[in-house]
């Protein structure tokens, strides 16, 4: 029996007669998001699945009942020793199913084999369904250490059960729910209207690798809104959400262009009365450091990890510099 994690992948598989690949079950329950603490078929997760998926109640139904079949199948067929083969990848919706089976199947006795993606690829989606059986090369028995090293990894994200998971370094690890935002963040146009599809489109392109979905990105753009971060300025078709247009929010601009313009005044104050030279430019270098923060607020500047590390290490730079020479003066 064949273990794949995307429907894509099954039914490539299913539909290419060549490959000898006959009996394949797609264990899905996206679990690298959301509550797995009661189970991966909990009605929090029915929930999300129906937010995710944007469903009624029949489909998110629909979904659960073949997800169970296919998972009653596999165990099935572990409680009769078949050979069961599973092929995982990198991503942290592979990962994580790959830890529930290896919990879910360690005690059984049956052999377990298992074919990592390539790393030339994305995702199994991206393979033809004609290279399947090329890829049958790469099979290889799963160590029961490995196995046991997955299955403590899935008993501890469930007891850490955080809202989203993601590989980190190779690793599989609980993260926020904000933790793909300063991505989201990096692909915000800088015309003031945009739709929601536009910055999707531009984050799947680029991090295709990471394999985030795009109803995952919808929703915390939606948090975004909620936030004040952007403004809706239409209300979307029910089947098509992503045609949502935004625009970016006006108070932050006007809180912003107003710090700057208080902050420009203050420096040129200071610089005209001020008639010691260090303390003129400690107070302007202090002041574009804030005027830099301001920009990063109001979407002038992407809000980058490495913008909000450089303002630390300035301001780091200029308290040290300021009280270096505060010391200096009290000694001499």
């Amino acid at each position: 029996m064949d273990v794949v994690f995307e429907e894509s992948t099954k039914n490539n598989m299913l539909c290419n007669n060549e490959s000898g690949i006959s009996n394949v079950v797609y264990i899905g329950y996206f679990m690298d998001i959301g509550d797995i603490s009661s189970g991966i078929d909990s009605n929090e997760r029915k929930e999300l699945y129906m937010k995710l998926e944007q469903t009624k109640k029949e489909g998110v139904d629909d979904f659960f009942e073949k997800q169970a079949d296919d998972l009653n199948k596999l165990v099935k067929a572990a409680k009769n020793g078949e050979q069961i083969r599973i092929w995982t990848g990198y991503q942290a919706n592979n990962i994580c199913p790959f830890a529930f089976l290896c919990d879910l199947l360690y005690d059984y006795e049956c052999k377990i084999s298992c074919i990592k993606l390539p790393p030339n690829y994305a995702s199994w989606g991206g393979v033809y369904s004609t290279t399947y059986k090329k890829m049958l090369e790469f099979e290889q028995p799963l160590k029961r250490e490995e196995m046991e090293m997955y299955k403590n990894e899935w008993q501890i994200l469930k007891k850490e059960n955080s809202p989203l998971r993601a590989v980190v370094n190779g690793h599989i690890l609980s993260v926020p729910e904000n933790f793909y935002d300063f991505l989201i963040e990096k692909f915000i146009p800088e015309k003031d209207t945009f739709s929601i599809k536009e910055i999707i489109g531009a984050f799947v392109q680029d991090y295709n690798n990471l394999a985030v979905g795009s109803n995952w990105l919808y929703l915390r753009i939606n948090k975004m809104i909620e936030s004040g971060r952007f403004k809706l300025l239409n209300i979307p078709d029910k089947d098509r959400p992503f045609s949502a247009i935004l625009r970016k929010s006006e108070i932050k601009k006007v809180i912003g262009i107003l710090g700057i313009s208080i902050i420009t005044v203050l420096c040129i104050i200071v610089i005209f009365l001020n008639k010691d030279t260090f303390e003129t430019v400690t107070i302007v270098v202090f002041n574009l450091l804030t005027v830099f923060q301001l920009l990063v607020f109001i979407g002038i500047i992407p809000a980058y990890k490495e913008s909000r590390i450089l303002i630390t290490v300035l301001l780091w730079v200029w308290s040290f510099w300021y009280s270096l020479k505060i010391s200096f003066l009290n000694i001499f």
